[in-house]
C-alpha cells in the first residue's frame, strides 16, 4: 500500500484572523487502506478506503477551546463526490489538533481530490453564557437551574416521584414513535428502541436506590444539546464519572454524595460562543 507524507501541491484557504492567530488546516498523511466490514448478508468483506490525516494550526485548542466538524465535502478531479465513512471530529467537540477522515475510494481514473469544509470553533466562557456554574444545587431540586440561559435551556433535578412519572411519559413517547414508524423501521432501529427502553428502566432503578449516588436531571431541549455536565465537590475535585440518558432524562453517576459546597459545571452551545472556520485543501494527489 502506498503511503504518502507530503505538503506539496496543497493550496490552503485561510479564514479570518482569530485574535492574533491565523487558522489553517494542512495535510499530514493520505493512504489507501483495506479493511473488513459487514456486508448486507452479515458476512464480512474486505473493502478499500481512503484515510486522510489532517492537522489544525493557528488556533488555541484546550478544554476551553474546542473544534467540531460542521460540514465536509470531498470532490475528485472527475467531479465525483466521495462519501464520508468516518471522521474523528464528527458530531462531538475535541481539543485534538490531528484529525482523521475516512472516505470511500475514488475511481481509478481520478488522480487528485479537493477537500472543503467548515469547523465550529467553540470557546465557552461565563461571559458568552456557554459556561455556567451552578452552586448550592442540592437546595434547588425541581428548579430550572438554567433560567437565565439565552437559549431557554432547562436543567432541573428530579425527585424520586418525578423520576417515576417521567419514566411513564418517556415510555409512552417511545411506544407512540415506534407505532407510527413501525413499517419503515429497520431491524437495527427496532433494536435501538428496545435498548432505549432497557436504559430507561436501568436509570429509574438506579435513580431510586438511596444506597447509591446519582443525580437525575430533566433536560431541555435534549442531552445532545449539552456539551458536558460535571459535578465537583467543595475541594474542586470532579465527583461525576459517567452518565446515561434517554430523551429528556439524564442521569449522572457520582463517586461521593454531594454537599452544600458542591457545584455543577454546564457547558452548553450557543451562537455567541461559536465561530465557523472555513478551510480548503486543493490538488491533493492520490496514493
Amino acid at each position: 500500500m502506498k503511503n504518502l507524507f507530503f505538503f506539496a501541491f496543497i493550496s490552503i484557504m485561510f479564514c479570518s484572523t482569530i485574535g492574533a492567530q491565523e487558522f489553517h488546516v494542512f495535510l499530514q498523511d493520505i493512504q489507501e487502506i483495506r479493511t473488513s466490514v459487514f456486508a448486507d448478508d452479515a458476512r464480512r468483506k474486505v473493502v478499500n478506503q481512503l484515510k486522510i490525516l489532517t492537522s489544525v494550526n493557528g488556533i488555541t485548542l484546550d478544554k476551553n477551546h474546542l473544534i467540531k466538524l460542521q460540514s465536509l465535502k470531498v470532490l475528485d478531479d472527475k467531479g465525483e463526490v466521495l462519501q464520508l465513512i468516518d471522521t474523528s471530529i464528527r458530531e462531538q467537540y475535541s481539543s485534538r489538533k490531528s484529525k482523521e477522515i475516512v472516505l470511500e475510494t475514488p475511481s481509478r481514473k481520478a488522480k487528485k481530490i479537493t477537500i472543503t469544509g467548515t469547523l465550529n470553533y467553540f470557546t465557552p466562557t461565563q461571559e458568552n453564557k456557554a459556561y455556567i456554574r451552578i452552586d448550592n444545587f442540592i437546595e434547588r431540586i425541581g428548579e430550572n437551574l438554567l433560567s437565565d440561559h439565552p437559549k431557554k435551556a432547562q436543567l432541573s433535578i428530579l425527585k424520586h416521584e418525578k423520576l417515576s412519572k417521567l419514566e411513564v411519559e418517556i415510555d409512552k413517547s417511545i411506544t407512540k414513535d415506534m407505532e407510527e414508524r413501525y413499517e419503515e423501521l429497520s431491524e437495527q432501529e427496532v433494536l435501538d428502541i428496545e435498548l432505549s427502553r432497557k436504559i430507561l428502566k436501568d436509570i429509574v432503578r438506579r435513580g431510586t436506590d438511596n444506597r447509591a449516588h446519582f443525580i437525575n436531571f430533566k433536560i431541555y431541549p435534549s442531552p445532545k444539546d449539552f456539551h458536558s455536565i460535571k459535578v465537583y465537590n467543595e475541594k474542586d475535585q470532579l465527583i461525576s464519572y459517567g452518565f446515561a440518558s434517554v430523551e429528556q432524562l439524564y442521569q449522572i453517576n457520582l463517586s461521593e454524595e454531594p454537599t452544600s459546597g458542591s457545584y455543577i459545571e454546564v457547558i452548553l452551545e450557543n451562537n455567541t460562543a461559536i465561530k465557523q472556520l472555513d478551510f480548503s485543501l486543493e490538488n491533493i494527489y492520490l496514493p
